[in-house]
């Protein structure tokens, strides 16, 4: 069952993100940071939990235009269940009832099977650089 995300989450969220090598963690994803996130964008990130343990997560925010996606994960045992592929369809749908025509991922050069799952996800490479940049319109 996909649930909203909120700051209690934090501690279980920074570990789990902290176990994978494409995730980058930044001074974004403070505390501080983090709780900011969640109340301006209340309702948009997401999880899905297994039992009283976060089985998967994605941040999602926007910015009035467009919405951005940060730090899809997926635990390794809980992964081939359809669980990214749900947050991805159910933040999207989120975004579409706001307004939203278009929304944003970044995805570090080095993760291929991130990009492979972002491009079968309907999303398409926007650039070559630091952080490779997949857009999919909503509309």
């Amino acid at each position: 069952m996909i649930k909203d995300i909120t700051f209690r989450d934090y501690d279980e969220m920074i570990a789990l993100w902290k176990t994978d090598p494409h995730i980058r963690l930044s001074s974004a994803d403070s505390p501080g940071s983090i709780r900011v996130f969640l109340k301006r964008n209340r309702g948009l990130s997401l999880k899905i939990t297994e039992g009283v343990k976060i089985a998967a997560t994605m941040l999602c925010g926007w910015d009035g235009r467009r919405g951005y996606f940060h730090h899809l994960f997926v635990r390794s045992e809980s992964r081939r269940k359809g669980y990214g592929k749900a947050l991805v369809e159910e933040a999207c749908a989120r975004l579409t009832r706001l307004g939203i025509a278009k929304v944003h991922i970044f995805v570090l050069p080095g993760n291929e099977t991130g990009q492979s799952f972002w491009e079968a996800s309907g999303f398409y490479r926007r650039s070559e650089s630091d952080v490779l940049f997949f857009s999919r319109d909503l509309e």
